[in-house]
C-alpha cells in the first residue's frame, strides 16, 4: 500500500549522535598522542645530535693540546649543553648533558707518537736481524 502506514525505522538522532562524538572524541585522542609522540621522539633526535656535535668538537680542541699539557678531568661549557670528561688509563670518558638528557661517551685514547717510533723502530731492528739471518744460512 503505497499510501498506508511506513515501515521504515523510526528512531531517534540521539543513538546516532552519541556514536559519532566518541568515535570522532577517540580519533582526536589518537591523532594528538601520535603528535605528542612525534615530536618527543623529534625533540630527544635533536639532543643526541647536539651531544654527538659537542663530543667531535670537544675532541679536536683536546686532541690539538700537546700531550704533555692535557689535563686529565674537566668540564667544558657550550651554548647548547655542558660536556665533562675524565681519562681513565688509555680511555677518555665524555659525559655530555643538553636540557634533561645526558649520555656517556668512551674513546679510546690514541697511542703517543713516541712509543709508536719506539716500536716501529724496534720492529725494524727485529725485522733487520732476522733477515741478516737467514741471509747467513
Amino acid at each position: 500500500m503505497p499510501n498506508g502506514p511506513s515501515r521504515h525505522y523510526k528512531g531517534g538522532i540521539l543513538l546516532i549522535t552519541a556514536v559519532t562524538v566518541v568515535v570522532m572524541s577517540a580519533l582526536l585522542l589518537f591523532f594528538t598522542d601520535d603528535l605528542k609522540i612525534t615530536a618527543n621522539f623529534s625533540y630527544q633526535t635533536q639532543c643526541i645530535y647536539k651531544m654527538k656535535i659537542m663530543k667531535e668538537l670537544f675532541l679536536t680542541d683536546y686532541f690539538a693540546i700537546p700531550e704533555e699539557k692535557r689535563p686529565a678531568s674537566g668540564e667544558v661549557t657550550y651554548t647548547t649543553g655542558s660536556l665533562m670528561y675524565e681519562c681513565q688509563e688509555k680511555q677518555l670518558k665524555i659525559t655530555t648533558i643538553v636540557d634533561d638528557y645526558q649520555r656517556v661517551f668512551n674513546e679510546k685514547l690514541p697511542i703517543a707518537t713516541d712509543e709508536i717510533t719506539e716500536s716501529d723502530s724496534q720492529l725494524k731492528n727485529e725485522t733487520n736481524e732476522t733477515s741478516e739471518t737467514d741471509e747467513k744460512n
